[in-house]
């Protein structure tokens, strides 16, 4: 839009364009990243890891890497049953840093990890462990099993001692596995859908890790940023008031902080890290307290016409639910998805023998070990039900093809909920057994 110069109009337009001009210049709508769709069963895609420079609609200016130029990256959407080949071109330049076991390094080194997928961990598919080194290529080609659960997941680098620069500066992609027609709730299938990629922001501890890791490139002009939401700075989501929408929510973490997500809207939880809930639905008492790295499938009905909800992280907004005109919808009804053999309910099934064991978890070691790439810490075969004991100090869990069920703990096992310190850290009801 062209405005005329605000001396040529009367007073009153004058003020409103002025109005709508900076409306405009704080509060942008929010991107939706490009979008590749599998086609007849597959999907052949080329990713590059390159140099972008970033500046949002605030001037905010990122120096960083990024798949295919853009923060995020293109969104991949696949079905169960797909086969996916990832061309992945490392276009970093080679500033000759060095890989260094267990440090900052490495900084142009990358790989491709498919965070949440059910698929092998081996080449030519989803493994972590093979660098790939500015100005080379390396193929992935996987396979999603026919049951493979719908669901949000994502892409990013993983490559040991480059992963927390190139992923905290907005290396990452939303990676979804649709659902087939007639297989939700109608409210669920029916609803509009939002995905937001939430990329944490550390400048401070960036710079640092850039400075250890021998990187010149890494460069943001605004220190106080918290986060960035699809590559923007508090962007817009226009939502109708009273109809129930899907917020896909990827939390692009890298460091041990939870994203505290909380809109004062209904907000009710209906997956979490790619798997549907068993006890849909579920209102959440408070924040969704999404682990880094996770993810979370929320459906949010706001109550109030023509009003601003402020999406905030410890008190700080990182968006803006902005409501239309009223079309009210139904509370959402009941529901129970069916299960992949890959997600059956454990908590009634004996353990394999053998195959209990204690996890302990501080910010550097597991078991008071560091990572050594020929060390295993625990072993258990294929087939095997495996109860792990978890205890962490300042770092969250995860682990790679095989999801895990909680049985209990998070404080109190009857009423769920994420704890640390003994404070809770958002809704109590965020994490149940049986999740």
């Amino acid at each position: 839009t062209i405005f005329p110069p605000l001396f040529s109009l009367p007073p009153k337009l004058a003020m409103l364009v002025l109005f709508t001009a900076l409306t405009c210049a704080w509060s942008a709508p929010l991107p939706v990243p490009a979008t590749v769709r599998s086609e007849g069963g597959r999907l052949d895609i080329v990713l590059t890891l390159e140099r972008a420079t970033i500046i949002t609609s605030t001037g905010v200016t990122l120096k960083t890497r990024a798949f295919n130029g853009t923060v995020p990256g293109p969104t991949i959407r696949l079905k169960p049953g797909d086969d996916l080949t990832v061309h992945f071109k490392n276009q970093l330049p080679d500033q000759g840093s060095a890989y260094v076991h267990n440090q900052f390094s490495a900084a142009d080194e990358s790989n491709v990890h498919f965070h949440g997928l059910h698929v092998s961990g081996e080449l030519p598919s989803d493994d972590s462990t093979v660098p790939v080194l500015p100005g080379q290529d390396m193929v992935y080609q996987t396979s999603l099993p026919d049951d493979h659960m719908a669901g949000t997941h994502w892409l990013h680098p993983h490559r040991h001692g480059s992963t927390a620069l190139q992923v905290a500066a907005g290396a990452a992609l939303a990676l979804i596995v649709e659902d087939a027609p007639g297989t939700l709730p109608a409210q669920v299938e029916a609803a509009p859908e939002v995905l937001m990629v939430v990329m944490q922001i550390d400048l401070e501890m960036t710079q640092r890790i850039a400075s250890r890791a021998g990187d010149s490139w890494f460069q943001l002009s605004d220190g106080s940023l918290q986060a960035l939401v699809n590559g923007e700075v508090n962007p817009s989501i226009a939502v109708a008031a009273g109809e129930w929408t899907r917020f896909r929510v990827i939390y692009a973490g890298w460091l041990a902080e939870a994203l505290n997500f909380n809109v004062g809207c209904e907000m009710v939880l209906l997956a979490k890290d790619g798997i549907y809930i068993r006890d849909f639905p579920r209102t959440l008492t408070g924040a969704a307290p999404i682990p880094a790295g996770g993810r979370a499938d929320l459906m949010l009905r706001c109550p109030e016409a023509n009003a601003e909800y402020p999406v905030t992280w410890g008190g700080n907004t990182i968006a803006t639910v902005i409501t239309g005109e009223m079309k009210a919808t139904a509370d959402l009804e009941s529901w129970s998805p069916s299960y992949p053999s890959y997600l059956e309910d454990l908590r009634s099934t004996e353990v394999s023998p053998n195959c209990s064991c204690e996890t302990r978890l501080d910010r550097e070691e597991v078991n008071g070990h560091l990572f050594e790439e020929d060390f295993v810490l625990h072993q258990s075969f294929l087939g095997a039900v495996v109860e792990r004991s978890l205890s962490a100090r300042g770092h969250p869990y995860h682990q790679h093809v095989y999801p895990f069920q909680v049985i209990s703990g998070f404080g109190n096992s009857e009423q769920g909920g994420r704890t640390r310190g003994g404070q809770s850290d958002g809704a109590a009801n965020y994490e149940m057994p049986g999740d």
